[in-house]
């Protein structure tokens, strides 16, 4: 391995930002944004690798997870969820979506159980995701 004195050093907003690398090249990649909704959502490929805070003060609501066919994540996207307010928040799928992490079957929507609970999705297949925190 190279010594960090000879890295050529890369600050990058988003994966896709990354310049084409030669030789020893470190790069920081910072991915999160903060995306705030108050309303039913279906995600989309702009939500890859976002912080998403949802605003449940007005009431409960759903973010959906598409089918691969109609938004293809790249496998290992992630995307981090903050439920906000007090109303409930579901986590569901569409199509033949799977989302695990629970003991429940995978076809069931998840919810986060609180207020200021946040919950971590990654897609591990085509229509895979596993989800993780406070559901």
């Amino acid at each position: 391995m190279a010594n960090l004195n000879d890295l050529d050093l890369k600050i990058c907003a988003k994966q896709t930002d990354l310049p084409e690398l030669e030789g020893d090249t470190l790069v920081f990649v910072r991915e999160k944004q903060i995306v705030v909704t108050s309303g039913e959502r279906v995600l989309t490929l702009d939500d890859a690798e976002q912080f998403i805070v949802a605003d449940t003060t007005n009431g409960g609501f759903s973010i959906r997870i598409p089918a691969n066919a109609d938004v293809p994540f790249p496998i290992g996207t992630e995307i981090a969820i903050l439920r906000y307010g007090a109303s409930g928040l579901t986590i569901t799928g569409t199509g033949s979506i799977a989302i695990n992490g629970d003991t429940n079957p995978a076809t069931r929507p998840k919810t986060i159980g609180s207020q200021w609970g946040t919950a971590a999705l990654r897609k591990i297949g085509a229509d895979a995701w596993i989800i993780a925190g406070d559901i």
